[in-house]
């Protein structure tokens, strides 16, 4: 089995008709693609192995599962095994001595003005990710995921989920300060004017 993702030997196949028509995984990844849930699904085979591919945000890193044997191609098995890997959340609760860059406190202060619904980390397909909420019925869910399943740097993490708020919040920037007043101009004759002679 290829356990990681290779771009430059991964190449993407179209789904069988009859897998289409019969496979519910099939259907719920495409239907998740179509609603924003998902940014990209696709199969493809590398080194001869039917994967199933998926990128949840344009900026996180694709998550990947291929089968076990060449030449074998269970799709409908395959998304269904990768449907519930991604979709499985598990949440984690930091001790709070690994919590203390502010970026954590930012995203903390977010939830309790309102500014999103809720924000927490866990391991989603054995990858730590970061995930908040928008308030209201419609609001967007965002997650930031790691790039790799070994890593466990929370904070560097939680420090670029933090970055991203702004974007999502329609903040485009911050405001310029105004420029400085003008000096008012002095009164009466001035050295070197005319009415000073």
């Amino acid at each position: 089995m290829t356990d990681r993702y290779d771009p430059a030997h991964f190449r993407r196949i179209p789904t069988p008709g009859p897998v289409l028509r019969d496979s519910g995984a099939v259907l719920q990844l495409l239907e998740a693609v179509r609603d924003g849930q998902l940014h990209y699904w696709t199969f493809g085979l590398q080194h001869d192995h039917l994967c199933s591919l998926v990128v949840h945000a344009p900026d996180d890193p694709p998550s990947y599962m291929a089968s076990s044997d060449k030449g074998d191609r269970p799709y409908a098995a395959l998304a269904a095994a990768h449907l519930l890997e991604i979709t499985t959340f598990v949440p984690v609760r930091l001790p709070t001595h690994e919590q203390r860059d502010e970026a954590f406190g930012l995203l903390r202060h977010a939830v309790a003005i309102g500014a999103l619904a809720e924000w927490e980390l866990g391991l989603r397909g054995g990858f730590i990710c970061s995930r908040y909420r928008l308030p209201g019925p419609d609001g967007k869910t965002d997650w930031l995921a790691s790039g790799s399943k070994s890593d466990r740097d929370w904070t560097s993490l939680v420090r670029a989920h933090a970055s991203r708020l702004p974007k999502l919040l329609g903040i485009v920037g911050v405001p310029s300060p105004p420029p400085p007043a003008a000096a008012p101009a002095p009164m009466g004759p001035q050295p070197g004017s005319i009415d000073a002679w």
